[in-house]
């Protein structure tokens, strides 16, 4: 297993590809293990959120209406890597 992505590198892959103004990253974990972060794209009403996991392999294409969401879509995304054995 790599070692986990930075906040920094994280937001350096979400902003140069799908979400150049995504900001407000927050780290999720899962029984002990660091998952990945979520991000916000957009301001009040119209922030939506997005999500990378800590290999850095994966981020949201398509975001959703809760960071909650995202988190959720994070923890199936990890298990897709760890199944394809990117992890």
């Amino acid at each position: 297993m790599r070692a986990p992505i930075t906040v920094a590198r994280a937001t350096l892959l979400v902003t140069a590809g799908e979400w150049p103004d995504a900001r407000a990253f927050r780290p999720h974990a899962e029984d002990g293990e660091f998952l990945g972060y979520t991000f916000q794209v957009g301001e009040l009403h119209s922030a939506r959120y997005g999500w990378i996991t800590a290999s850095g392999a994966a981020y949201a294409r398509g975001l959703e209406a809760y960071r909650s969401h995202a988190a959720d879509v994070l923890r199936h995304a990890v298990r897709d890597e760890a199944k394809r054995g990117e992890r």
